[in-house]
């Protein structure tokens, strides 16, 4: 991946460069693993509210309706957390970053 050439390519002759590429692909992958997982559970929301609308649409009962919309509010209630919690998340890694960035540059590890 391009992660991996640009490991390679920050080496320092040591072989150091290898390493970082190896951590970069496995956090990449880690990475995608983890985001496939989170799309599992709306998935399984949007098909329950799908199944509730096709029932629906056989029957035509004001249960079937009252189910179709209670599948749509569930799926759109866990839409919601999980904007919530991507929204922290990224909060976090930025004031990590930050952090991080301000303690390399007093350190003065950057010269």
């Amino acid at each position: 991946s391009v992660l991996g050439l640009g490991g390679l390519a920050a080496g320092d002759g040591a072989g150091r460069g290898a390493l970082v590429s190896a951590v970069g692909n496995g956090m990449s992958v880690v990475l995608y693993v983890v985001l496939a997982c989170a799309h599992i559970v709306p998935g399984y929301y949007l098909w329950r509210y799908a199944t509730a609308i096709r029932r629906l649409h056989t029957h035509c009962s004001t249960a079937g309706l009252e189910d179709a919309l209670e599948q749509e509010k569930l799926f759109w209630r866990f839409a919601g957390i999980l904007t919530l919690v991507s929204i922290v998340v990224a909060l976090i890694v930025m004031g990590v970053a930050l952090v991080v960035v301000g303690l390399y540059v007093v350190t003065g590890a950057g010269k």
